[in-house]
């Protein structure tokens, strides 16, 4: 009986298209769009902020907001919508 089963079962793969998926391995860097230059640098001040012994959330946030109004990508992580 079971030798049965596996020899429907490999007809059955045999017949079937082999599913061919091309992958493409690319960077980040290579496909995603500039970040603007004054949202990066807040973003990059406000992790800077973020870093210290007692930082002041309140701050940290504002900036990560004035980033993600900009459309950067790691800010809008950062904020809640």
């Amino acid at each position: 009986m079971t030798m049965i089963i596996k020899a429907l079962a490999l007809t059955m793969l045999c017949a079937m298209p082999a599913l061919a998926y091309e992958f493409q391995c690319v960077h980040e860097k290579d496909t995603a769009p500039r970040l603007d230059p004054v949202a990066d640098g807040r973003f990059q001040q406000a992790r800077e902020l973020s870093s210290q012994r007692l930082p002041d959330w309140a701050q940290i946030a504002h900036i990560y907001h004035q980033a993600a109004d900009k459309d950067h990508r790691g800010s809008l992580g950062k904020v809640a919508p």
